[in-house]
């Protein structure tokens, strides 16, 4: 996803019996069922409950920062997720 060339070298792809492919979230969603979808979100949101997946959050804004907020989304220099929270004051990471 940084848009840098993928390099692997192919004899790891005959040697090792490597195979390379691709995933497309919104790809998967268009050929997932409900139910399916259902699944992948409960095993997630446990995961979350759990303490086991988490995002680092570089900031939180309120609605009254929006285009800030935005503009720290654009940003490449970023390294976390920029979070809206609708009723609260900007804070910055934790």
């Amino acid at each position: 996803m940084s848009g840098e060339r993928c390099m692997i070298s192919p004899r790891y792809f005959v040697f090792r019996d490597i195979t390379l492919r691709g995933f497309w979230l919104s790809q998967w969603f268009k050929k997932a069922s409900a139910e399916q979808r259902r699944a992948v979100f409960a095993e997630i949101g446990g995961l979350i409950a759990e303490g086991k997946l988490s995002a680092r959050v570089q900031a939180t804004y309120s609605l009254d920062h929006i285009k800030e907020a935005v503009a720290a989304a654009a940003s490449n220099a970023r390294d976390g997720k920029i979070v809206i929270e609708p009723n609260g004051p900007p804070r910055a990471a934790i």
